[in-house]
């Protein structure tokens, strides 16, 4: 895969957000490579708060869950 450009954190979130979401619709390989690719690209985007607040803890969970995350990192009270 090509290395891509940085993104800011807010185009990262929205990225991850919206890669995350149909790789959850439809767990195709594609829609997962795309994930694991984001998170390998640009490797800020797991350790920041300003993302994994974007996320949600679905996300965060479903990110956990494929061992794209080496740690659950939820919090409680926000729905995803």
């Amino acid at each position: 895969m090509r290395k891509e450009e940085p993104l800011s954190q807010r185009m990262l979130a929205l990225e991850l957000r919206t890669a995350i979401d149909m790789a959850r619709r439809a767990p195709r390989p594609d829609y997962i490579d795309r994930v694991k690719s984001l998170m390998e690209d640009h490797p800020h985007g797991s350790t920041s708060r300003h993302i994994e607040h974007n996320l949600g803890d679905a996300r965060l969970g479903w990110l956990y869950e494929n061992g794209l995350l080496p740690k659950p990192r939820l919090r409680s009270g926000d729905p995803g």
